[in-house]
């Protein structure tokens, strides 16, 4: 206990030493709050002021000065009147109100505005927006000395005069010399002014709890950051948003429309996410918009600050805070739901929506507020806190992590963005000098990565194999080692379970997943621990990207855009069986679909995904038994895949072919056959173009555009058909396999592209209407050329027809004629 008070006395002398006139005891706050219905930043202002102090009796007095500025000064809106009337019989009057002031550009003069007067176009001297810019940022409270003179002979002049502006906020921020500041403290103390500036006492918070109320403050200092909180009641969630900070609005009881949040077409006015640093809904379960367009439209501005309303697209800064209640334990939640079932159903089952929340901090792990939890210790003024935020704002150290770390292959674009906007936001609180380690920075990243898989997670739950990815992990760029991070609730039994994907380096060590055996399988089937998998002997349609004619795919439901990376060939079998090493020593089996490709080997079923890189397969071999089907045991560096499918031989002479192929590309040392074989995957046909754009159309496409994508699709086959009867016209149509198709195919994936890089809406739509009418014109040039070859074909057999009577004539078989007669 005396080190901690050692330590809260050698902050408080620093905070003191460094930051003097910028802290507050925030014990003081709690006492006058009560009974004075002031911003508490405004109250911390006035107390930094009159109780900087370690004298009880000059806090004392300096307390009682602070009530009575309020209570002789402060206007409350309902007696404006009767405060105006008083400036007007004595002529002067001393008042504390909120002031904005804006420049008439008419009268070349500064004008302001009173907040709780209801005052407006009242002259103010040009020296005072010009020493506090924040006036015309928004306004701040001041104390107001006001003169009432009223001319006769100029009625058109305001009465009213302003003597004297004090203000009781703060009225601009010395970036430099907050960073200075910081390098006197060590990170852990500099974390324990922060959560104290809230008015927590860290003292009462594990170190993962410190890191969570930090993650609460990240929307206030970074832009477009979208959090979600759920948790139990009484845990703070909206505190932060509703009392610290004059820069955010906590919108309560959820209804809200699109002209109150995004822009008032009729007063062309920008609404909340254009005047707020951070809009926080509160009680996420009755969030309702009375416009149907709402959430879509909350979706556009989650993903690109930006949203279209009438001509125009308008652009915010607001980050956007989700927090409720969650009202049964998190382990009934992941048994039976998941995470965002509080939510409204049009948000809780909407991925696209749930996919643009960057983080969400477990508030279960939260202790409910005691009284006891509250600090009264020293800390920053509320208001120097938020403004230091806002500043920070202007700011990103999102690109921090790449000097030492590069993220794993399973984070997508929306994934990375996410991140880096977690790991901007805790540098930027932590670090604002920009001063900090590797080891800083991963601390920073781990907890990032947690934040943002928690979303990864639920929307697994929701969606389904489409976000597999859920293995995040990050890279160390000096040993090249990779690191994986997982979330505290995660339920092994419905969650993804590890892999071992590693991208980059060599690894020497090998996991438990390797002590799994071909004996323990074999054991399990002889205990009848399981069941040995009884699958048709006939060997599964091998489906590829590039294809024979004869073979057609059929995807079973997988989301494959995974497997679709740049120069990436696909093959895939059906009705593969894996046994997978489940926890203590059991055996999971699980039925799926393998895909390989010249990067990987990967295993789907409906609830996981097991990969290996070629680059990592040590060796694959076949373990038979007279009693129990054939089964591949693919080793890799870190982990093992064992896999039953209906011919085994067959597949390991695929692996040797692609293992050749890639071998190939290393050496040309490849033998003939080999060469021969593979000409088998690499020709170009029709009916390959058709497969992958069979598998294009499993993205998430726009509905019409995924439309014309099977009408294209449907008339490619038709030609591909037309072709195989009518070969001779092949080399006519050379244009659609060399031009036509694979740059419309292009075309879609660029598209892909830029939707999943977020582009704006007014550069992405031109974008998809070209995309659209291509893709539309090669439907209608293929069936044109398809109904060509059938006309061309039915021609020629027509003057087949003629040339074949014309010859029998001439031999006297014309019709009628019987030459046996003759």
């Amino acid at each position: 206990m005396m080190g901690i008070d050692n330590n809260r006395q050698e902050i408080k002398n620093k905070l003191r030493q460094y930051y003097d006139g910028r802290i507050v005891r925030k014990d003081l706050t709690k006492g006058i709050k009560s009974g004075a219905n002031v911003p508490i930043y405004v109250l911390e202002f006035l107390l930094g002021q009159y109780c900087s102090s370690d004298d009880e009796a000059i806090i004392a007095e300096g307390a009682e000065t602070v009530k009575r500025i309020l209570s002789e000064n402060f206007v409350r809106p309902d007696e404006a009147q009767k405060v105006l009337a008083l400036l007007r019989e004595r002529g002067s009057y001393t008042v504390i109100d909120r002031l904005t002031v804006h420049l008439n550009i008419k009268e070349d003069r500064y004008e302001a505005e009173f907040s709780n007067l209801g005052l407006k176009g009242i002259p103010i001297n040009s020296d005072y927006p010009s020493q506090y810019d924040r006036l015309l940022c928004g306004g701040i409270w001041c104390i107001l000395q006001l003169d009432y003179e009223y001319i006769e002979e100029d009625k058109k002049a305001s009465p009213i005069h302003i003597r004297k502006l004090t203000p009781i906020q703060m009225p601009y921020i010395d970036m430099e010399e907050l960073k200075a500041g910081r390098s006197h403290f060590s990170k852990e103390e500099w974390i324990d002014i922060l959560i104290r500036s809230t008015g927590m006492e860290p003292d009462r918070f594990t170190e993962r709890e410190k890191w969570l109320l930090l993650a609460r403050m990240i929307p206030l200092i970074e832009n477009n950051f979208n959090l979600c909180e759920l948790g139990p009641r009484s845990t703070g969630k909206s505190h932060l948003y509703k009392e610290i900070s004059p820069n955010s609005i906590l919108v309560s009881g959820g209804q809200t429309t699109v002209a109150n949040l995004f822009y008032n077409m009729s007063n062309k006015s920008m609404g909340l996410v254009g005047l707020w640093d951070c809009v926080a809904f509160d009680e996420v379960a009755g969030i309702t918009f009375k416009d149907k367009d709402g959430i879509q439209i909350m979706k556009d501005y989650m993903a690109s600050g930006s949203f279209a309303r009438g001509k125009d697209e308008k652009v915010g800064r607001a980050s956007m805070v989700f927090v409720g209640n969650i009202n049964q334990s998190v382990s009934a939640l992941l048994r039976h739901s998941n995470l965002f079932a509080p939510f409204p159903t049009a948000m809780s089952t909407d991925t696209a929506f749930l996919d643009r929340m960057h983080c969400y901090i477990p508030g279960w792990e939260i202790p409910k507020y005691r009284p006891d939890f509250f600090t009264d210790d020293y800390g920053f003024i509320s208001d120097y806190l938020a403004e230091f935020m806002k500043e920070m704002r202007k700011v990103s150290f999102g690109d921090a992590i790449d000097k030492y770390f590069s993220l794993g292959s399973n984070l997508n674009q929306r994934d990375s963005i996410a991140v880096r906007k977690l790991v901007s936001g805790f540098t930027k609180l932590l670090y604002p000098d920009g001063l900090y380690s590797k080891d800083d920075i991963e601390e920073v990243l781990r907890y990032s990565l947690e934040l943002r898989r928690r979303v990864k997670e639920q929307l697994k739950r929701i969606g389904g194999v489409e976000f597999y990815d859920v293995n995040f992990s990050y890279i160390d760029k000096e040993t090249y080692n990779e690191h994986y991070v997982n979330v505290m609730e995660k339920d092994q039994s419905t969650v993804i379970r590890e892999t071992s994907q590693r991208e980059m380096g060599i690894v020497n060590d090998i996991n438990e997943d390797c002590e799994f055996s071909i004996t323990a399988i074999q054991n399990a089937f002889d205990c009848k621990e399981i069941k040995a998998e009884r699958i048709p002997a006939v060997f599964p349609k091998l489906g590829s990207e590039i294809i024979d004619e004869n073979i057609l795919p059929i995807i079973s439901g997988d989301d494959l855009r995974f497997l679709l990376k740049e120069k990436e060939i696909l093959h895939y079998m059906e009705n593969a069986t894996a046994y997978i090493k489940s926890e203590g020593e059991s055996i999971r089996v699980l039925r799926g679909n393998l895909y390989v490709s010249n990067q990987r080997v990967s295993f789907v079923s409906c609830n996981s995904v097991d990969e290996i890189t070629w680059q990592n397969v040590v060796k694959y071999v076949i373990h038979n038994h007279e009693k129990y089907p054939d089964i591949i045991e693919i080793q890799g560096r870190r982990r093992k895949l064992y896999l039953q499918l209906p011919n085994a031989v067959q597949t390991c002479n695929l692996f040797n072919i692609i293992r050749d192929s890639i071998n190939k590309n290393d050496s040309e040392e490849a033998t003939e056959s080999q060469r021969l074989e593979m000409k088998y995957f690499e020709k170009e046909t029709l009916n390959a173009y058709a497969f992958s754009l069979k598998i294009m159309s499993q993205y998430d496409l726009p509905e019409e555009m995924k439309i014309s994508l099977n009408e294209m699709i449907d008339s490619l086959d038709r030609l591909d058909t037309a072709l195989r009867k009518n070969p001779t016209y092949e080399e006519q149509t050379h244009r659609f396999f060399t031009y036509y198709v694979p740059e419309t195919m292009r075309l879609i994936d660029s598209y892909l592209e830029y939707d999943n890089v977020e582009v704006a809406d007014n550069r992405l739509n031109p974008v998809y209407d070209e995309v659209m009418n291509s893709i539309n014109q090669v439907t209608k040039a293929s069936t044109q050329r398809t109904e060509e070859i059938y006309l061309m074909a039915t021609m020629s057999t027509m003057a087949k027809a003629e040339a074949l009577q014309k010859i029998m004539n001439q031999d006297g078989y014309g019709e009628g004629d019987e030459p046996w007669k003759n």
